[in-house]
């Protein structure tokens, strides 16, 4: 529920922070929806499998704690072997790891949003 919580603290920021970056409220309800839909899980996906490093500056990938606490044994980082017997790594966020990337998400969003909001509210 705390990790939920945080989670959404930190979409909020990220909101936010887009909400004060476009004009219209709409666009920037669609671009914000449309990278936590696809593209935050779709940079995760290339970066974890293609690049083999670890998404640790990804939101959603933060956020792996959410469902990783209800699992039976917490998963860790584990070496896998993939297609043609090439060695990849599976990851797993630890607690600590993901509540500071939610966190500071929520943290640099907020004060970004504000720093724009405040420039165009004066200008």
């Amino acid at each position: 529920m705390i990790f939920s919580v945080l989670y959404l603290i930190a979409v909020l920021g990220f909101t936010f922070f887009f909400s004060s970056l476009f004009k219209s409220s709409s666009m920037s309800i669609l671009v914000t929806a449309i990278l936590f839909l696809f593209a935050f899980s779709l940079i995760q996906l290339i970066v974890a499998n293609l690049v083999q490093v670890e998404p640790w500056f990804i939101i959603t990938y933060g956020a792996g704690i959410i469902g990783n606490v209800l699992m039976d044994t917490y998963p860790t980082t584990q070496p896998v072997r993939g297609f043609g017997g090439r060695e990849a790594n599976v990851f797993a966020v630890t607690i600590p790891e993901g509540i500071a990337i939610l966190l500071v998400y929520f943290v640099a969003t907020a004060i970004l949003g504000l720093v724009l909001f405040e420039r165009k509210e004066f200008t």
